[in-house]
């Protein structure tokens, strides 16, 4: 079975608005999850292209059966790392971190 997933978007870029190249996000479940007897993968990744972009598709949460969320990290060398906590992924087929965060500050 092929599990549903929503594409997250983003992109990264420097404080002075230059695309990040390379720039890596880990969205790691906070609890394992499972959806109609098909075990979500806990850990997935995503690279920035030369545009800055990436793209990363994520289990909804929503539809899975203990309650999980994603705790987000986006890392490079040039800026080191921001975290992200607790972030849900609703049951669409594209949407945007920064629409996700809604004014969620990193952690840390």
């Amino acid at each position: 079975m092929t599990l549903p997933t929503a594409q997250i978007t983003a992109r990264v870029l420097s404080p002075t608005g230059s695309p990040i190249v390379g720039a890596v996000m880990i969205a790691e479940l906070t609890v394992d999850d499972v959806y109609q007897g098909t075990i979500v993968p806990k850990v997935v990744r995503a690279y920035s292209n030369t545009s800055g972009d990436l793209s990363i598709n994520l289990f909804p949460n929503a539809l899975g059966i203990n309650a999980s969320a994603y705790n987000i990290r986006i890392q490079h060398r040039s800026f080191g790392t921001v975290d992200y906590d607790s972030i849900v992924v609703p049951n669409v087929p594209l949407v945007s971190l920064e629409s996700l965060l809604g004014g969620v500050a990193p952690s840390g």
